[in-house]
Formats: structure tokens, C-alpha cells, sequence
């Protein structure tokens, strides 16, 4: 179960290198994938949102790509986290439901 939980966390992990990776490499075409990140992380985006604009001044991002990269850090760790515990509450769903069997 531990397993499922590591990949989970960092299978959302890759997710978001590639969504902003790729928002980097071209953003005239693919400046809007990482909304996708906004969904994948609903509940916790909207806490990534309020704590995005504090990461990016307090690093000083004033450029496009260094707004990026602090949105991208900001949305790995809130979302990792968010995943992290969905993780930890179906582990602890499963086992409940296992354990009168």
C-alpha cells in the first residue's frame, strides 16, 4: 500500500515537471497546459493559488519563466501533499473495510 501512495505522489510529480516543462519549452502554444495541474489538484489549488503570489515575490520572479518555475514549486508541494494524504485516507478506508473480512 506504501507503494501505491509513492507512486501516486510521484506520478503527480511528473505530471507537473511535464505540464510546466513543456509550458517553458513553448509558451506560445502551450502556455495554458498547466491548468490542467489546477484541476488535477482541486481542493489544494485553491490554497496553491493564495500561496503562489507569496512564493514569486518573496524569490523575486518578475519574469515570465521565473513565475513559472515558482508556480511549478508551488503546485508540486501542494499537490504532492493533497495527493499524498488522499493516499494515506483510501489506505486507511481499505484496511477498515478489510478488516471485518
Amino acid at each position: 500500500m506504501r507503494l501505491l501512495i509513492a507512486t501516486v505522489v510521484l506520478l503527480h510529480l511528473a505530471f507537473v515537471a511535464f505540464c510546466f516543462g513543456f509550458a517553458l519549452y513553448q509558451p506560445e502554444r502551450l502556455g495554458l497546459l498547466p491548468v490542467l495541474v489546477c484541476y488535477a489538484d482541486f481542493p489544494a489549488s485553491l490554497l496553491a493559488e493564495w500561496a503562489r503570489p507569496a512564493l514569486a515575490d518573496a524569490v523575486g520572479a518578475h519574469s515570465y519563466r521565473g513565475k513559472l518555475l515558482a508556480d511549478a514549486t508551488v503546485y508540486a508541494l501542494v499537490g504532492s501533499a493533497w495527493w499524498l494524504l488522499v493516499g494515506l485516507l483510501l489506505r486507511r478506508l481499505i484496511r477498515a473495510a478489510t478488516r471485518n473480512v
